[in-house]
């Protein structure tokens, strides 16, 4: 910058001013990195626009609504016929039902209120959380059961109700699974996928039962078929509930760390 002063031309230069103003406004425009940034750009990109969140929350209630009545008749109807067979695939089956009676009512609280109407990171945290949980109980329920009924020895009954509820159960919950990964891709909710995993395994807890039914009427022997299929609705259960929890509570922990760094 040149200026003219009493003693003569002057000359300043401004170079290490003009570089340190541009350094200011260069990180201005940084944003700030924290260990949510990925994610929050994540949750950001799976907004959708209001009238379609609306459109399709309400059809996450209708199916969720439409999974309990159903899961909660076909869980009753299971457990009925588990004390009269003595099946224990048939009481993992009704443990199962009203755990999807549970998870569609977490479901229902992540899509119910002002929170409920647009997409809520923490809501889906939370429900996914509490469903996760519902997963490893269910699972110690089934699993206790159906160990002692290996340990005893305890042969299923041939009741013909086995096969009525496993082919109602097996199309109720196909179909209600397709709904809910549907709509879950739509609104990118991690809590109803996880409630359609649920109907899923229903659906496979009723194929399962459907064949050991038929085999162990064509062979007495194969007693253990029953509580084997529980087992494996078991372990499965507990696979997925504690794969969530070390997915979801993590990011729990992160949350809270940041939100004391900034206090």
């Amino acid at each position: 910058m040149e200026g003219n002063t009493k003693y003569g031309s002057s000359t300043v230069l401004l170079t290490s001013v003009t570089a340190e103003k541009g350094k200011a406004a260069e990180l201005e425009g940084f944003p700030c990195v924290s260990p949510l940034d990925d994610d929050f750009l994540l949750h950001k990109e799976k907004q959708i626009p209001t009238q379609l969140m609306d459109k399709w929350r309400k059809a996450a209630l209708a199916v969720s609504y439409a999974s309990v009545f159903c899961a909660f008749v076909i869980g009753v109807s299971s457990f009925v016929i588990s004390s009269l067979a003595k099946s224990s695939a048939a009481f993992g089956f009704g443990f199962d039902s009203i755990l999807d009676v549970c998870s569609s009512v977490v479901v229902i609280w992540r899509f119910c209120g002002l929170a409920g109407k647009t997409y809520s990171w923490e809501r889906e945290r939370r429900a996914c959380i509490a469903i996760a949980i519902l997963f490893v109980l269910s699972a110690s329920g089934i699993f206790i059961r159906a160990i002692r009924s290996l340990v005893v020895e305890k042969h299923a009954i041939r009741f013909a109700g086995i096969e009525g509820i496993s082919g109602v159960s097996l199309i109720v919950y196909s179909c209600l699974a397709w709904m809910k990964f549907s709509i879950a891709e739509k609104l990118h909710s991690e809590s109803l996928r996880t409630d359609a995993f649920n109907s899923t395994s229903g659906a496979g807890i009723s194929l399962g039962m459907i064949i050991s039914t038929v085999v162990y009427q064509a062979n007495r022997h194969i007693w253990y078929l029953d509580a084997s299929v529980a087992l494996c609705i078991a372990i499965g259960l507990f696979v997925y509930g504690f794969r969530l929890l070390g997915h979801f509570l993590p990011a729990s922990a992160k949350a809270g760390d940041l939100e004391e760094e900034f206090k």
